[in-house]
């Protein structure tokens, strides 16, 4: 089924819902219109509901890259499998959170640190 998209309307993956969510603070946001601006209510409800409903069941699990069969993965990776902003998993290298090495400006993580942390933040 296809449906038009009228100009000028924005279309947010569920990541982006999440990095929404979380710099404009909407949880407080909406909250603040639950009474009185209903149509606020309904799209701050919208975009939260897209930010944490989770994916279908029945997806196919991702392949392996060459850097996870080679024991280490790097911070974009590792954002997109927790489905986090990859600003997010450097904080938490550079906070000692994620135990990673830097190497050359990236940050390397061993595949085995980054499925815990994939596997907590998820």
């Amino acid at each position: 089924m296809s449906r038009l998209i009228p100009n000028g309307a924005v279309i947010l993956t569920p990541d982006d819902a999440r990095v929404l969510f979380q710099i404009a603070n909407l949880g407080e946001l909406r909250s603040r219109y639950r009474v009185g601006n209903t149509h606020a209510y309904q799209l701050l409800t919208d975009i939260t509901l897209a930010a944490f409903t989770p994916a279908a069941p029945g997806n196919e699990p991702r392949q392996e890259t060459a850097s996870e069969k080679a024991g280490y993965m790097t911070v974009p990776q590792v954002a997109r499998a927790a489905r986090q902003a990859a600003r997010t998993v450097r904080l938490a290298c550079q906070n000692g959170d994620l135990p990673a090495e830097k190497t050359g400006g990236a940050w390397i993580i061993r595949t085995t640190d980054a499925h815990t942390y994939i596997t907590a933040h998820t």
